[in-house]
């Protein structure tokens, strides 16, 4: 008995002619694969739109937001430092996150200017919130 054929000989029969491929099941083996490809070309598109635009994006506006920062705006930095900037140079700025106390910081180090709205923090730290009680 062969290695792999069963008892039946019908289900050896049916195994035989899974085993033989078809003039047709070999002229539609390109058109699979270029179906496949279609599918990876459509699949790297869907990624690009809705993954690699936004980062961009995104990129964009804080590249726009750290070139045009100025002595006296607000600014938080990538550490969480919140000062006022008073210098401001090509690829540095100098904030003073304290009377008296400066840091000179590169500019990506920026990572949101604060609007001239916004209260400024009490000097002993973060405004104090109220605990829910349980």
């Amino acid at each position: 008995m062969r290695y792999g054929s069963t008892m039946d000989p019908d289900a050896d029969a049916f195994f035989a002619r899974r085993r033989r491929v078809s003039a047709t099941e070999e002229a539609n083996r390109p058109v699979q694969i270029g179906f496949f490809l279609v599918y990876v070309v459509v699949a790297v598109g869907v990624f690009s739109l809705l993954v690699l635009r936004p980062a961009r994006k995104r990129h964009r506006a804080q590249q726009e937001l750290v070139s045009a920062v100025k002595a006296g705006d607000r600014v938080v930095t990538t550490d969480g430092m919140c000062g006022t900037v008073r210098e401001a140079r090509d690829g540095s700025v100098v904030v003073e996150i304290a009377e008296r106390t400066k840091v000179r910081l590169q500019r990506k180090a920026i990572a949101q200017v604060l609007s001239p709205e916004m209260p400024k923090a009490s000097r002993r730290g973060a405004p104090k919130t109220r605990r829910r009680s349980a």
